[in-house]
């Protein structure tokens, strides 16, 4: 076994990062990505890409939000539409 054996590979090392990156939460990493000290380029760089990954799934799931919101604000107003027509006509229907 040489020491190629010994040393993970670069993605095994940025998977074993990323994992520590979910442990420990968005804020933690960014705080610790916002000092100077404490870890090497390369693992300032996987907590780099780490984070623009969670805002990119955080926006999306903001978009799918707002999408969703809209459709049921749309539902709504239809089932209030159909209620209002509905005492409309047993009213006609009462009157008649």
């Amino acid at each position: 076994m040489g020491p190629a054996s010994i040393r993970p590979l670069p993605d095994e090392q940025e998977d074993s990062w990323r994992c520590d990156f979910e442990l420990w939460g968005h804020e933690a990493v960014r705080r610790k990505v916002a000092t100077t000290g404490g870890w090497d380029e390369p693992r300032r760089q996987a907590a780099f890409r780490w984070l623009r990954e969670k805002e990119s799934e955080s926006e999306r799931r903001e978009r799918q939000m707002r999408r969703h919101m809209r459709s049921m604000l749309w539902l709504i107003v239809a089932a209030i539409g159909l209620a209002v027509a509905g005492v409309f006509v047993a009213l006609i229907c009462l009157l008649m």
